[in-house]
């Protein structure tokens, strides 16, 4: 069993939760961070993927689909940087502010603040004292929460 901590928890839901709602083609943008990460170090996506023990297309599977909580902590661990630098929030915005006008672009930034507000009120009613076995429950409730409104 894998043990997140709090902060950890809450970089994986605003990556897997706000940022897939908000846009569709969000999917390609955790691939193509890994990929620049993987650039930067020097090994391929294939290499990287048979390193984690999977199949050589499967990273690539990540551009269009999700991957689970898991692996995108097992590939951040295997560069030693946090799942946040791979979601690269800042870039998501540069991004945005290229692309879309202010009035989209505005809009999109509300519902996040309103996910980052709802994601403190969530903190704060999380007892610092969670075992493993609880804080699994409540990442799996969040992940149910997210294919609810997938299947919308």
């Amino acid at each position: 069993m894998i043990f997140y901590t709090f902060k950890q928890v809450f970089c994986i839901i605003f990556y897997t939760f706000i940022l897939s709602k908000v846009r569709k083609v969000d999917l390609s943008m955790l691939f193509d961070r890994i990929k620049e990460v993987a650039d930067e170090r020097g090994i391929s996506i294939s290499e990287l993927s048979v390193k984690m023990g999977w199949s050589e297309k499967a990273i690539y599977a990540w551009k269009t689909s999700s991957p689970s909580l898991d692996k995108v902590k097992k590939i951040a661990d295997y560069f030693g940087i946090s799942i946040d630098r791979l979601a690269d929030r800042d870039e998501y915005w540069r991004d945005y502010d290229k692309n879309l006008g202010e009035e989209k672009l505005a809009s999109i930034r509300n519902k996040t603040d309103e996910a980052s507000e709802a994601m403190e009120l969530f903190a704060a009613h999380i007892d610092d004292d969670l075992t493993p076995e609880e804080m699994e429950d409540v990442i799996q409730y969040l992940e149910f929460i997210r294919s609810k409104h997938k299947n919308k």
